[in-house]
């Protein structure tokens, strides 16, 4: 992820934010989607694969996003965008930890009412997580294609 975020911030450079964020959103949408239908049946090589894609994909979000965020404001509010932007980022990723492992402990014990089998309950969460974050990954893509206007 870091490699790719000096990679996106030089395409930033060139091309400007929204292609590079393009590319990473469409990109993580597709590896999270691959991740959720193949929870059960894929290798550890093809896994680890995935997650660098999926970790390349995030660096080409995070880095385009914050600057195109911090060069949107007037320079005498450059700092206090920064700070929010940092403690709005660490709130999210707790907060989505949170409510994610909500939801799996959630469906994985709706899952063992049905079967005793609590690998399989799991492995079922796990997916549906899954393929619950895809979709609000996906939902992200129409949001970034509206937002190219004011990117450019």
């Amino acid at each position: 992820m870091g490699i790719s975020m000096t990679i996106g911030g030089r395409l930033l450079d060139r091309k400007g934010p929204y292609p590079v964020i393009m590319i990473g959103v469409i990109t993580i949408t597709v590896v999270t989607f691959i991740l959720a239908f193949s929870i059960n049946t894929t290798s550890v090589a093809l896994l680890i694969t995935l997650l660098v894609i999926h970790g390349i994909a995030n660096g080409f979000i995070n880095t385009p996003v914050t600057t195109a965020g911090l060069n949107a404001l007037p320079a005498e509010h450059v700092s206090a965008g920064s700070v929010f932007n940092n403690v709005a980022r660490q709130m999210m990723k707790v907060i989505s930890v949170v409510l994610l492992s909500i939801l799996y402990e959630s469906r994985r014990n709706s899952h063992l009412v049905t079967t005793s089998d609590e690998l399989q309950s799991g492995l079922v969460a796990i997916q549906e997580v899954y393929i619950i974050v895809a979709i609000c990954l996906a939902i992200s893509i129409p949001i970034v294609f509206y937002l190219r206007k004011d990117w450019q």
